[in-house]
């Protein structure tokens, strides 16, 4: 499916916002992280975090690139956590009240290269909760901020890219959470799993409407599989 086709049925799914055809400025893609999500008493809202490890089952991979001269990709490379570097992966979304199986959720993710360098970027969006222990998220990446010394974004396993105007990118992030019955713990308030995030920025931003958050599941899955022209990195099928 050609990535045209792809982010006609996620603009679709997200019932009229606009999502740019344009080459990535940045990009995503990471499989195989640790998710951790926390409900409140009485579906007030919660938390939900997610970030890279290397333990049985469950050893995070994936890769940052831009499409945009200048272009390039930094590799991270199966279980790059326990490297002895800073690289790393963290997620942390506040999850607002729950309403017919969805709630408004907010927050941010950190990309940290090999040398310490960091790409934040901050989160809105809406998170749909399935019936079998899938939960879907599409967020708008409202602003990125770059620290990062020399100008550059390193790979554990090779590879890099120039932060060059990523501060002026929007775009969009689909994150995609299961877990087993079994992992249920904390009362039944807990739940532990496997995650998964692909998106990109490029100066456009889509944000789901209200009346549209039930098509999400599959329509998520298909923007995120069309980012580009490789196999996902870890994370369940729609």
């Amino acid at each position: 499916m050609c990535t045209s086709r792809v982010l006609a049925a996620f603009v679709l799914a997200l019932g009229g916002a606009t999502v740019s055809a344009s080459e990535p400025l940045v990009a995503v893609e990471f499989g195989d992280l640790r998710g951790v999500l926390t409900f409140q008493a009485g579906g007030t809202g919660g938390t939900f975090t997610a970030g890279a490890v290397n333990e049985p089952g469950r050893m995070t991979a994936g890769l940052v690139w831009r499409n945009v001269v200048p272009a390039g990709e930094a590799l991270f490379d199966t279980g790059f956590v326990a490297e002895p570097n800073p690289a790393d992966v963290g997620l942390t979304l506040s999850i607002g009240e729950i309403r017919a199986k969805r709630a408004d959720v907010f927050g941010t993710v950190v990309f940290t290269d090999v040398d310490g360098d960091t790409l934040t970027m901050m989160l809105t969006g809406v998170m749909s909760f399935g019936d079998n222990g899938e939960v879907s998220t599409v967020v708008g990446i409202d602003s990125i901020a770059v620290a990062a010394d020399e100008a550059m974004f390193d790979g554990t396993d090779g590879g890099s890219l120039s932060t060059a105007d990523l501060g002026t990118a929007r775009g969009s992030l689909v994150i995609d959470f299961s877990y087993a019955i079994s992992d249920y713990t904390g009362g039944g308030r807990r739940r532990v799993g496997t995650a998964s995030m692909n998106g990109e920025a490029n100066g456009s931003r889509a944000v789901p409407a209200p009346s549209s958050v039930a098509t999400l599941f599959c329509a998520g899955s298909l923007f995120a599989t069309g980012l580009r022209r490789r196999p996902r990195i870890g994370g369940a099928p729609c």
